[in-house]
């Protein structure tokens, strides 16, 4: 009888073992290698739809700096610097896409990107929605500019640029040193699975 109360009791451990160990790893990795992220709004259609769920790269910070025109995900603040919470309490995180890097002066022109006096092509606009405004004779991205980030910032706008609130308005510029991750890996739905262009 007490040589199966030890075997029911080693595998209570062992299970409590393995689930710490578990635990232990999903912290470590979500803390220092990926961020999990579930979309919320439409500040990126079409390139990025409310409801999908993906990753972004936590790790890739420590070995290169931003890029542009990637996808970066950063936290909501208030007037205050306090990272915004959802209805449960959830910290609020944005994901925009960079067009700005230190230094440059950013540009938008009938529906034109220019960055240092240059045009610059933006061909993750290629979309219907942006072809839409277009066809109406409407700007798809207002005038703004011309505006010089400092040496710490960043320019941030989403892909949906009549419906997203990014560094053209109120948002400002973004501090490089509040960027927690880079990148967009789409797990869910399965249909969009893969990186984000």
């Amino acid at each position: 009888m007490n040589k199966k109360i030890d075997n029911i009791l080693n595998e209570i451990i062992d299970l409590l073992k393995s689930a710490l160990i578990s635990i232990l790893v999903v912290i470590a990795l979500t803390n220092f290698v990926f961020k999990p992220i579930e979309v919320y709004g439409p500040s990126s259609l079409p390139t990025i739809r409310e409801g999908q769920i993906g990753l972004s790269s936590i790790i890739t910070l420590h070995f290169r700096e931003v890029k542009r025109f990637e996808f970066v995900i950063f936290p909501h603040v208030d007037e205050f610097g306090n990272i915004r919470k959802d209805d449960q309490g959830k910290s609020i995180f944005l994901v925009k896409r960079v067009i700005g890097l230190p230094n440059d002066t950013i540009e938008f022109n009938d529906d034109r990107l220019y960055i240092n006096g240059e045009f610059v092509e933006e061909p993750f606009l290629d979309n219907p929605l942006a072809k839409e405004y277009k066809n109406r004779g409407l700007l798809f991205t207002q005038n703004f500019g011309p505006f010089t980030l400092a040496d710490d910032e960043l320019f941030v706008v989403g892909d949906n640029r009549r419906g997203s609130s990014d560094s053209r308005g109120d948002l400002g510029p973004i501090k490089v040193d509040d960027i927690e991750s880079v990148g967009l890996f789409i797990l869910y739905p399965f249909e969009n699975f893969g990186v984000v262009r």
